[in-house]
């Protein structure tokens, strides 16, 4: 991944196993190349302890040129 932009605390409330839960957590943004994300997404679910991880891709429409080949260049193996 290129960069992570974290927010938090944030306060959450979900349902989980048919009972109303609260928690405190963060959000992470991850920025990487659609042809990266799996990489992205199995990594996360190994490293993260919640049996059902929020874990959503955004596809990029367009953006910056400079940043975009930025991005692609930051993940790109060496």
């Amino acid at each position: 991944m290129s960069c992570v932009q974290v927010e938090g605390p944030l306060g959450s409330v979900y349902r989980w196993q048919s009972a109303d839960e609260r928690a405190t957590e963060w959000r992470c943004l991850c920025r990487t190349t659609a042809g990266r994300a799996a990489a992205l997404i199995a990594r996360l679910r190994a490293l993260q302890f919640y049996a059902v991880p929020e874990i959503v891709a955004t596809s990029i429409v367009n953006g910056d040129p400079d940043y975009m080949a930025w991005i692609a260049h930051s993940v790109s193996p060496e």
